[in-house]
């Protein structure tokens, strides 16, 4: 019975040993790339002959 426990904790050991001989375990985390924020528009409004005009205004 002790020649099956250390050879099953023999075997535990090469499993784990395995992967970093093997050159380790490596995983990729995905690159998240977000867009620009969009620039502030807002509206200008005048009133022209009592009606509101309203035209783009980016700052």
């Amino acid at each position: 019975m002790e020649h099956l426990r250390t050879a099953i904790f023999a075997l535990a050991l090469g499993l784990l040993a395995a992967p970093a001989l093997a050159g380790g375990v490596s995983f990729d985390l995905p690159r998240l790339d977000f867009p620009a924020p969009a620039p502030e528009t807002t509206r200008d409004c005048a009133a022209q002959g009592g009606k509101a005009v309203c035209a783009p205004n980016d700052r």
